[in-house]
């Protein structure tokens, strides 16, 4: 856990929080809107970079203390788990990296996602600019994108207001 605290406060000159898609009275109501929110009960993490995937547990118990998390590096095997869950009950909440282990990428669990569990939450996160982004998926995505690095901080405002944005 040392690990995982160092490299969250490393980032904190280097925030990337896109939350310009989000309108203005969105941001300002997100906590209060929260306790109207559904519940989500289980969410997915498609991430290879095993520093930022504490990061992202940790934000989620916060938000939803009982959520539970199942943790993939690859897009393989997300697309593995999220075939099994379809009898299982289905991920209210999905964080995919973009450039994940193995031959496919977050984009392709994207795309197979969107059609099997429609009402889920995402989110997509890489390095990249919005502009690429925006050329590899359509610019719908960027309003739930969040640009890495980022912090806690932005991590946990993101996806806050995410949950109050359904």
């Amino acid at each position: 856990m040392q690990d995982y605290k160092e490299k969250k406060h490393m980032h904190q000159d280097n925030t990337a929080l896109n939350l310009d898609y989000f309108d203005q009275d969105v941001r300002s109501q997100q906590f209060h809107a929260l306790s109207s929110c559904e519940k989500w009960k289980r969410a997915l993490i498609a991430e290879d970079d095993v520093f930022l995937v504490p990061v992202i547990e940790e934000v989620l118990k916060h938000i939803e203390p009982d959520i539970s998390i199942t943790w993939v590096p690859s897009a393989e095997e997300a697309i593995r788990v999220i075939q099994k869950s379809q009898s299982g009950g289905r991920f209210d909440f999905m964080y995919l990296d973009i450039f994940l282990d193995g031959e496919k990428t977050g984009v392709d669990v994207w795309q197979e996602c969107r059609m099997r569990v429609p009402n889920a939450t995402y989110m997509v996160s890489s390095s990249m600019e919005n502009s690429r982004v925006s050329r590899l998926l359509d610019d719908s995505v960027l309003s739930f994108y969040l640009k890495k690095p980022f912090t806690y901080v932005d991590c946990f405002s993101f996806i806050k207001a995410l949950k109050s944005y359904e």
